[in-house]
């Protein structure tokens, strides 16, 4: 015999099952089956407020602007050789070469030289992390508006982008100018208009990452008639302890949560604060990306994108990964194209190939890379036979 609470459910209004919006990314240049993914994955949490955690350089920009803010501070005398302090910068052997900051070699040069400095240690693949270090701890004694003020030089207004597709770039500053991935722009605009907590970690320094997102990003979205933009509260990079105008020391982090006008990056509030020469843990480099993930996030992301070495631990931690692929860079791609096949993580990565120095910008297609020209054009068929030896990217093909 049917129960009575049986019987009674059997007149209740069943909720109606709410329909999954249709997602439509419009920017030309994505890979047709990334795209399609990321449509599916978008409408698929669409309303959840689901955490999506985005690298700067490199992946929302073409190009990176810590390195970029820092070669412009170098050439306007804003640091020089004679401002870092010796011991925080040693003589090393790299690849049987000594590396010593003097004249000639610049500040810029000795970064990279950083940058691989640690290369011989045949496990290590957060090598960049003592460079990335090591570019914020020279600015100190200077002030976030000091840094701001020579991203803004760097950036120019964004005129890298008319260097999109382009064969010919202008590397008359000593460095790529960085620009915004049009496609990033519309993905971030259209993952916080379905309420995706959308954040962004970055291995440049906080302050010139904080203004190209919350000034430069978010004019980009407005004029493409967005109305959700990115929290300064979102957004995170590598960061000194500051000395305040009372004398305390502060954290970056927290100020921008405690102080409204020094997260509105108010000049006059910028400017009475002084970077000391301890930086701030954990480093945004690595694993300290996934560090600030588990610190502020608590959970495995449901999308990260990312595209050098330092971002492979949060793209390992995260439940869906979109690969930025350089295809300059031959040696990261043969890092990551065994991870994105392993059992029960296949259908989770996602590959964009991409170039960032001449012809810069998404590609598309074979036919798409084809028409591009490239004086890296070894190292991108390098890349592009890595791929095809996992069996990768074969709708790129097609």
């Amino acid at each position: 015999m049917e129960s009575l609470n049986n019987f009674f459910n059997r007149f209740k209004k069943k909720e109606p099952v709410k329909k999954k919006p249709k997602i439509t990314l419009h920017a030309h240049g994505w890979s047709a089956d990334v795209r399609e993914r990321l449509e599916e994955l978008i409408s698929a949490e669409s309303g959840n407020e689901q955490p999506v955690v985005l690298d700067l350089d490199n992946t929302i920009l073409c190009r990176d602007i810590g390195e970029a803010t820092f070669a412009m501070m170098e050439k306007d005398g804003t640091i020089d050789l004679n401002s870092v302090p010796k011991d925080l910068a040693p003589d090393f052997i790299e690849k049987d070469t000594l590396i010593s900051l003097k004249p000639p070699l610049s500040l810029l040069q000795y970064y990279h030289h950083l940058t691989q400095a640690t290369v011989h240690h045949s496990l290590d693949t957060a090598i960049e992390m003592i460079g990335y270090n090591w570019a914020v701890l020279v600015m100190q004694g200077l002030t976030p508006q000091d840094i701001i003020k020579s991203t803004q030089k760097a950036f120019d207004g964004g005129s890298g982008k008319t260097e999109l597709y382009k064969e010919n770039i202008d590397i008359s500053g000593g460095f790529l100018r960085p620009f915004f991935y049009p496609q990033m722009v519309e993905l971030i605009g259209v993952l916080l208009k379905h309420n995706y907590d959308v954040w962004v970690i970055s291995s440049s320094n906080s302050w010139s990452v904080r203004w190209m997102l919350l000034k430069a990003l978010n004019e980009q979205l407005k004029n493409l008639d967005f109305d959700k933009l990115l929290l300064p509260t979102r957004v995170m990079g590598i960061s000194t302890l500051l000395k305040g105008p009372d004398s305390k020391l502060y954290k970056d982090g927290f100020l921008v949560w405690e102080n409204p006008k020094y997260a509105e990056l108010d000049p006059l509030v910028l400017s009475k604060y002084v970077l000391s020469a301890l930086v701030v843990p954990p480093v945004t480099a690595s694993y300290g990306k996934v560090a600030e993930i588990m610190q502020w996030i608590g959970r495995p992301p449901y999308i990260v994108a990312g595209d050098s070495f330092g971002d492979i631990p949060m793209l390992q931690y995260a439940q869906n990964r979109l690969w930025l692929a350089r295809l300059e860079h031959p040696q990261i791609q043969e890092y990551v194209a065994p991870l994105t096949i392993r059992k029960q993580e296949q259908h989770t990565w996602m590959i964009q190939p991409t170039l960032y120095k001449q012809s810069p910008g998404f590609i598309q297609n074979a036919a798409d890379l084809n028409e591009r020209k490239t004086e890296d054009f070894q190292k991108v068929l390098k890349s592009m036979e890595i791929f095809d030896s996992y069996h990768l990217l074969k709708a790129f093909w097609s």
